[in-house]
């Protein structure tokens, strides 16, 4: 795995831990709580988007 794939991976894992954050923390109102639903789950899946694009960018072609 390259620098760049470790860098991406890292960013990554840190979108997707921010972003569990994001989700499992109460809201005191309803607008609250669907603005944090929404930030969560756009965190987690850029995390979980570049996760992929790192291992799949660190492979190599046979």
């Amino acid at each position: 795995m390259t620098d760049a794939s470790m860098i991406m991976l890292a960013i990554g894992t840190a979108f997707a831990l921010i972003g569990a954050n994001v989700l499992v923390r109460p809201a005191a109102t309803d607008a609250g709580r669907y603005a944090r639903r929404i930030a969560g789950i756009m965190a987690v899946s850029l995390g979980l988007i570049l996760a992929v694009f790192a291992f799949g960018l660190s492979e190599k072609p046979s």
